[in-house]
């Protein structure tokens, strides 16, 4: 008999602080306050979760799924900016003697407050069916 289980995860994240931009990348803001004019403060900050399950309900069967999301934003010179991605995936995959059918849908959504356009949406899916063969 078989039994079968189930897994689940999830994270959340959240940061923020402020820098300034230098030729070697993001500086700490800290460090170089006294010298730096205020309008030179890079603030940023962000947050982000995921989530997953998978799981084997019968022998061969195997499913999963993950969502994740996150926001974004920069502050500079009284320039605001933020961003938005989220994905979703979802996967299956089945055994049967030699023949093992696999799919999978994607979506993926990414977008700009900058760029005054509509968040950009890719969706993709995948069905496929392999068999393999013991030649010797």
């Amino acid at each position: 008999s078989w039994k079968g289980e189930v897994t689940a995860t999830g994270a959340f994240t959240h940061s923020t602080g402020n820098g300034t931009l230098t030729a070697a990348g993001i500086t700490s803001a800290s460090v170089l306050t006294p010298v730096v004019s205020p309008t030179g403060v890079l603030l940023f900050g962000g947050t982000s979760y995921t989530a997953s399950i998978g799981a084997n309900p019968i022998r061969g069967l195997t499913l999963s799924a993950s969502y994740s999301h996150s926001l974004v934003s920069t502050t500079a010179d009284s320039t605001n900016t933020s961003g938005r991605t989220e994905q979703f995936s979802a996967l299956f995959s089945y055994i049967v003697r030699k023949i093992v059918v696999q799919g999978g849908y994607l979506r993926l959504s990414q977008g700009f407050n900058e760029s005054g356009s509509a968040p950009v949406n890719l969706d993709s899916l995948y069905v496929g069916v392999m068999r393999w063969f013991n030649f010797f």
